[in-house]
């Protein structure tokens, strides 16, 4: 069963492949006098078509692999870095075979110095890139290294990433919380509802000092204790603890409370 990665690749990864094709290019640019291309790099389900074919392709012993596109007039671009005209003589008929050698050989050491700082040890493969690096989450990267008017383009598939930006290592488990020290602290509003009674109004503007009102519980019915949203809690009884009205909590649970 062939399995495919799902990877979203975070900045800091973007990051790592453009500092080690920064190197590349560095190194490229000082052993030829040439003018440091400038790179972007994206992940390669947001990249934009281009036109350009596919050239060059390179894979690692372990999966990572390389592919590069460039425009024909690539070359051509390298061989105005390199040999600026002289505009003291009238342009000579025909390309000069010296300089368009030593455009391609420049043009092929900047594709291996990219190969060997991306992959190391590699071997050629086939120049057309697979259509599934541009998935959605593929974990694979397109840059684009631009020289003057022209851009080089490229793929690194996810192994040649995760190569490049390896996973972080897992966060540092925390101490585990007791909650229960953590919450000890906090008060707590309970109510508690005596019973309740219904009477007319006549009955309420008659009532007098030692008259009865005969509540819906009975003295012996334990008492619903709530929280401050009216849930029920837990049942209780009323009584006396140093000289204060205390509640003393039922055994159990909600059993025999009435709701």
């Amino acid at each position: 069963m062939e399995v495919s990665p799902y990877a979203l690749l975070g900045a800091s990864r973007l990051s790592a492949v453009r500092d080690t094709l920064e190197r590349a290019l560095s190194a490229w640019a000082a052993d030829w006098g040439m003018r440091e291309p400038e790179v972007a790099v994206e992940r390669a389900w947001e990249a934009a078509p281009h036109s350009a074919p596919w050239q060059y392709a390179r894979a690692g012993t372990d999966g990572r692999g390389l592919w590069l596109a460039w425009p024909a007039e690539l070359a051509g671009q390298l061989q105005r870095q390199l040999f600026a005209p002289d505009r003291r003589h009238a342009p000579q008929q025909g390309q000069p075979a010296m300089a368009l050698a030593a455009a391609d050989a420049a043009l092929a050491a900047l594709a291996d110095g990219i190969t060997r700082e991306a992959l190391g040890q590699t071997v050629a493969l086939e120049a057309e890139a697979p259509h599934g690096l541009r998935d959605h989450a593929s974990g694979a990267l397109a840059f684009e290294l631009r020289i003057g008017k022209l851009a080089c383009h490229g793929l690194l598939n996810h192994e040649a990433v995760l190569q490049l930006a390896p996973r972080r290592a897992a966060a540092t488990a925390l101490p585990a919380v007791s909650l229960v020290a953590l919450l000890a602290q906090q008060p707590v509003a309970l109510q508690v509802a005596v019973g309740q009674a219904q009477v007319t109004l006549g009955s309420l503007l008659a009532l007098e000092a030692g008259d009865v009102i005969r509540l819906d519980s009975l003295a012996e019915d334990a008492l619903a204790v709530r929280d401050d949203k009216g849930r029920l809690l837990f049942g209780g009884h009323l009584g006396v603890a140093g000289n204060k009205l205390a509640l003393e909590v039922v055994p159990g649970t909600k059993n025999g409370v009435k709701a």
